[in-house]
């Protein structure tokens, strides 16, 4: 598990379900203001970029792009029908172009992305200095848009071209080789999949261990997510789930429907045997540095496994003791999401990460217009019964089937 709990991936820039409101609502209160065209939307922000060699060689094969030319950092694009008049009406929008009976908005990011540019070959080093990114609309095939705190450390070779336009020098060779960033997820690896890595386990004269305090906790961890799962399990072995069951997997999981329930109920049994059947604690799970790999430098994981097989290691980084003791996010929630991903826990895969975003696979998975409002460049096509396969959504379901107040 990576990300907010596991591996970086690229954002998608504006929220569907917020786009889908304003769709829904669609009228010809607004019509396109005539005085307010490309050039302005551009205009109202300049974005800093980075450029490299890459950057200028790639085919900018912008030809049959709607987007060419708009800000990343002030404008989403949102391609919508016209209206039974022909015209583009969407209310709170304003008009990018229109093509035919399809009309290209620019929706207003409020406030402006505190962002920058950089080169497609350079999304790995951005997201090991912790930012995250998403594919530019404007230029998908050469640039990326990234933000959060801190300034980004180009690597050697890079120039920074600030708004004004005036390149600045590129960054110096460093006079030793950089280290390697180890144990990240190679371009090419498949979304919702595991990277390419190998989690395997140091020589045991090299593991590290955890501390008397670290093992105190985990212990208190598996037997809260003991607890958790076991609670779940007298409402999911139901067959049918009563209401208040169903309403929480149509939340999380996006239906309530026979398959999903069978499916769901044999997942909360497989997870509840694995937790029962752990024999040895530091036998299961491993502190951060026992990673023969070694850990991704600059990381967010909390906590990771490969789960090739039923006894592949779960390691826990720093990250993992920070979390709190109890809740939907906790260490024993956690705990679950991992034990998941192993074979005999249920396979589940990472589409997406927090509660937030696991809802947006939730409505991107279930809503009739989802799949017009998902765009080419957002973060990865969502497979059919993506909630109910990724290991968050799976999380969250457990976590509030246990909470709920009447068995």
């Amino acid at each position: 598990m990576n990300s907010e709990r596991g591996r970086a991936r690229l954002w998608s820039a504006l929220s569907v379900l917020a786009v889908l409101t304003l769709m829904a609502i669609q009228t010809r209160a607004q019509e396109p203001a005539g005085n307010q065209g490309p050039g302005e939307i551009f205009a109202s922000g300049g974005e800093p970029i980075y450029e490299d060699q890459f950057s200028s060689s790639c085919e900018k094969n912008n030809a049959n792009n709607p987007y060419a030319g708009m800000n990343p950092l002030v404008c989403y694009g949102v391609m919508a029908p016209a209206d039974s008049t022909g015209k583009c009406s969407l209310w709170g929008m304003t008009v990018w172009k229109q093509e035919g009976n399809t009309c290209y908005y620019c929706q207003p990011i409020n406030p402006p992305t505190q962002g920058f540019l950089v080169p497609m070959d350079e999304l790995g080093a951005a997201d090991n200095q912790g930012f995250r990114c998403g594919v530019d609309q404007a230029d998908p095939q050469c640039y990326a848009v990234c933000q959060g705190s801190g300034t980004f450390n180009p690597p050697p070779g890079t120039q920074r071209v600030p708004p004004s336009a005036n390149p600045e020098q590129p960054n110096p060779a460093p006079q030793t080789p950089a280290p390697p960033v180890m144990a990240k997820k190679t371009a090419g690896s498949s979304p919702g999949t595991t990277s390419p890595r190998c989690d395997t386990l140091k020589a045991k004269n090299e593991l590290p261990e955890f501390t008397s305090a670290q093992l105190a906790t985990l212990t208190r961890d598996i037997a809260a997510a003991k607890a958790m799962v076991a609670k779940a399990k007298t409402y999911t072995d139901k067959i049918p789930w009563d209401a208040g069951t169903q309403a929480i997997s149509n939340k999380y999981l996006g239906n309530a429907t026979a398959e999903t329930q069978a499916m769901i109920r044999q997942n909360v049994n497989n997870v509840l045997s694995l937790l029962n059947g752990i024999k040895s604690i530091t036998g299961t799970f491993y502190p951060a540095g026992a990673d023969e790999t070694g850990e991704p430098l600059e990381s967010g994981d909390i906590a990771y496994t490969e789960a090739e097989s039923n006894n592949s290691p779960i390691f826990l980084t720093s990250l993992f003791w920070q979390q709190p003791a109890t809740g939907p996010d906790s260490q024993p929630a956690i705990v679950v999401h991992e034990m998941s991903h192993l074979p005999a826990g249920g396979a589940t895969l990472d589409f997406r990460y927090g509660q937030t975003k696991c809802l947006d696979l939730v409505f991107l998975s279930t809503h009739p217009l989802a799949l017009l409002l998902q765009e080419p460049w957002e973060e990865e096509p969502v497979p059919a019964g993506a909630p109910a396969r990724n290991a968050d959504n799976f999380m969250y379901f457990v976590y509030y089937v246990a909470n709920q107040r009447n068995p």
